[in-house]
Formats: structure tokens, sequence, C-alpha cells
């Protein structure tokens, strides 16, 4: 199981930074994980002042959130000093709002793909309809 978690997440408007705890359960032999992400509307965060910061064992690149061709946000991270079993934290989404995020409405953030397990050979792949994971952002 994968979980994206903060309690209600309230915000003002643009430019406000935004944390999202990324965790799950029951992990056996992991090294690395991706996930790919989708905000509605899309232009509510700005990644240019985004990141995400893996928990330790894991690390991630400088430039930790790409943009895929559709436009939705790819991250992920991996291991180099061991794997991680049971329940655990894999990072941190720091998202700041941009441009189109609306204080009078929501912003749906929904996990679209997570491929997680020991190697990138050896890896399980949920698609967003077999996750049904995702985060309403709103404003004040």
């Amino acid at each position: 199981k994968i979980r994206l978690t903060k309690g209600g997440l309230i915000t003002n408007g643009q430019n406000q930074l935004i944390e999202i705890q990324v965790s799950a359960t029951a992990l056996a032999k992991v090294k690395q994980f991706e996930m790919v992400l989708q905000a509605e509307p899309n232009e509510s965060f700005d990644l240019s002042g985004s990141e995400f910061v893996p928990a330790q064992p894991f690390i991630s690149p400088p430039k930790s959130i790409e943009i895929t061709s559709d436009g939705m946000w790819r991250t992920g991270g991996a291991s180099i000093s061991g794997e991680v079993n049971g329940d655990a934290t894999l990072g941190t989404l720091k998202l700041k709002t941009g441009v189109g995020f609306d204080t009078a409405g929501n912003v749906l953030l929904q996990l679209d793909f997570f491929s997680i397990g020991p190697s990138s050979s050896d890896r399980d792949d949920y698609y967003k309809n077999d996750l049904s994971v995702g985060i309403i952002v709103g404003g004040e």
C-alpha cells in the first residue's frame, strides 16, 4: 500500500509551500521506486520551486521532479546502501503553489503510476486504476 498524507491541506494562494509525506507498507527488499503524479489543474504548482526529498536510505537526483511529455510529474528514489523492508516513509513532496492555484477552489493531486522493487528489472508496477491514491489541496 502507498499513502499520501498530511491531513487537511489549506493554503492561501501562490508561492506557498505544501509538504506531503509519501509512505508505503509491507515493503520487501525495496531498493528503488518511481512515482508519476498529475495535478488538476496542472498549473496549480510551480515545479521550478518544488522538489521531492527522499527519506533515508533513498536518494534522488538534484532536479528531483521532472515533467513528462504529457505534462505529468515523475519522481522517485533509489538506495545504494541497502534494501527497505516493512513499513517506511519514502520521502516528502515539497510543492510550491503556482499562478494557477485558486484559493476559491480545490486542486487534486493524484498518483497516476507507482513502481517499486529491488531493481529496475524486478519491480511491481501499479497504475491509476489500481491505486486510487490522491490528495486534495484547498484554499482558505
